[in-house]
Protein backbone atom coordinates (compact mmCIF):
# COMPACT_ATOMS: atom_id res chain seq x y z
CA UNK A 1 0.00 0.00 0.00
CA UNK A 2 1.14 3.21 -0.91
CA UNK A 3 1.32 6.80 0.94
CA UNK A 4 -0.57 9.69 -0.39
CA UNK A 5 0.87 13.12 -0.03
CA UNK A 6 -2.28 14.94 0.25
CA UNK A 7 -2.72 18.64 -0.17
CA UNK A 8 -4.89 21.18 1.64
CA UNK A 9 -6.76 23.62 -1.40
CA UNK A 10 -8.07 27.23 -1.05
CA UNK A 11 -11.13 26.48 0.91
CA UNK A 12 -9.13 24.40 3.24
CA UNK A 13 -10.15 20.68 2.39
CA UNK A 14 -7.94 17.82 1.74
CA UNK A 15 -7.22 16.68 -1.60
CA UNK A 16 -5.37 15.06 -4.32
CA UNK A 17 -1.92 16.94 -5.13
CA UNK A 18 -2.07 19.81 -7.76
CA UNK A 19 1.22 21.78 -7.07
CA UNK A 20 4.31 21.50 -5.40
CA UNK A 21 5.67 22.75 -2.43
CA UNK A 22 8.09 25.34 -3.48
CA UNK A 23 5.56 27.00 -5.93
CA UNK A 24 2.98 27.44 -2.90
CA UNK A 25 5.56 28.54 -0.84
CA UNK A 26 6.99 31.19 -3.73
CA UNK A 27 3.02 32.35 -3.92
CA UNK A 28 2.31 32.62 -0.42
CA UNK A 29 5.52 34.59 0.28
CA UNK A 30 4.75 36.90 -2.86
CA UNK A 31 1.32 37.52 -1.65
CA UNK A 32 2.34 37.99 2.10
CA UNK A 33 5.61 39.97 2.15
CA UNK A 34 4.43 43.25 2.60
CA UNK A 35 1.55 42.50 4.73
CA UNK A 36 3.76 40.01 7.41
CA UNK A 37 6.46 40.86 9.64
CA UNK A 38 9.86 39.12 9.04
CA UNK A 39 8.58 36.76 6.21
CA UNK A 40 10.25 34.02 5.10
CA UNK A 41 10.19 31.12 2.80
CA UNK A 42 11.61 27.90 5.13
CA UNK A 43 12.81 24.42 4.72
CA UNK A 44 11.47 21.58 7.05
CA UNK A 45 14.17 19.93 9.38
CA UNK A 46 12.49 16.29 10.81
CA UNK A 47 12.38 15.52 14.31
CA UNK A 48 15.15 17.97 14.92
CA UNK A 49 17.32 16.67 12.79
CA UNK A 50 17.77 16.11 9.13
CA UNK A 51 16.51 18.54 6.80
CA UNK A 52 14.06 16.93 4.18
CA UNK A 53 12.81 18.31 0.62
CA UNK A 54 10.07 20.67 1.81
CA UNK A 55 9.70 23.86 1.74
CA UNK A 56 6.54 25.87 2.88
CA UNK A 57 6.03 30.26 4.01
CA UNK A 58 5.81 31.33 7.35
CA UNK A 59 6.29 34.68 9.03
CA UNK A 60 5.22 36.01 12.58
CA UNK A 61 1.55 36.45 11.99
CA UNK A 62 1.01 33.47 9.73
CA UNK A 63 2.07 29.64 8.52
CA UNK A 64 1.23 28.06 5.44
CA UNK A 65 2.22 24.52 5.16
CA UNK A 66 -0.14 23.10 3.04
CA UNK A 67 0.98 19.44 3.04
CA UNK A 68 -0.35 16.11 4.66
CA UNK A 69 2.63 13.15 4.46
CA UNK A 70 1.72 9.91 6.66
CA UNK A 71 5.65 8.87 6.71
CA UNK A 72 6.80 11.84 7.74
CA UNK A 73 4.28 12.86 10.35
CA UNK A 74 3.69 15.84 8.11
CA UNK A 75 0.11 17.38 9.17
CA UNK A 76 -1.39 20.24 7.06
CA UNK A 77 -1.38 23.54 8.86
CA UNK A 78 -2.70 27.00 7.58
CA UNK A 79 -3.41 29.87 9.72
CA UNK A 80 -2.11 32.32 12.45
CA UNK A 81 1.77 31.09 13.90
CA UNK A 82 0.69 31.63 17.81
CA UNK A 83 -1.82 28.78 17.29
CA UNK A 84 0.94 26.28 15.62
CA UNK A 85 2.00 23.01 16.86
CA UNK A 86 5.31 23.90 18.83
CA UNK A 87 6.67 20.30 18.06
CA UNK A 88 5.75 20.44 14.30
CA UNK A 89 6.29 24.30 13.52
CA UNK A 90 8.33 25.96 16.61
CA UNK A 91 12.33 26.97 17.22
CA UNK A 92 14.28 23.78 15.58
CA UNK A 93 12.06 22.79 13.30
CA UNK A 94 12.52 24.33 10.18
CA UNK A 95 15.95 26.28 8.56
CA UNK A 96 15.40 29.97 6.42
CA UNK A 97 16.21 29.42 2.86
CA UNK A 98 17.60 32.67 2.44
CA UNK A 99 19.13 31.49 -1.25
CA UNK A 100 15.31 30.71 -2.20
CA UNK A 101 13.90 34.00 -0.79
CA UNK A 102 16.53 35.30 -3.19
CA UNK A 103 15.83 33.59 -6.24
CA UNK A 104 12.05 34.58 -5.88
CA UNK A 105 12.46 38.12 -5.24
CA UNK A 106 14.27 37.98 -8.67
CA UNK A 107 11.18 36.31 -10.30
CA UNK A 108 13.21 32.40 -10.63
CA UNK A 109 10.48 29.90 -10.61
CA UNK A 110 10.53 26.41 -10.58
CA UNK A 111 10.93 26.16 -14.35
CA UNK A 112 14.42 27.85 -14.18
CA UNK A 113 17.55 26.35 -14.17
CA UNK A 114 18.41 28.16 -11.16
CA UNK A 115 15.79 25.69 -9.24
CA UNK A 116 17.44 22.20 -10.19
CA UNK A 117 17.73 21.69 -6.04
CA UNK A 118 14.33 22.25 -5.48
CA UNK A 119 12.56 19.85 -8.40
Amino acid sequence: MSERVLQLDPEGNLGPLHDICVVIAQRNYLARKTIDTNPVLVQMILRGEELIDHWYYRSEEYIDQPFYHPSLFLQPYRGPAYLAIPILYGPGTYLVDQELIELTEKGFTIDSPEFLKYQ
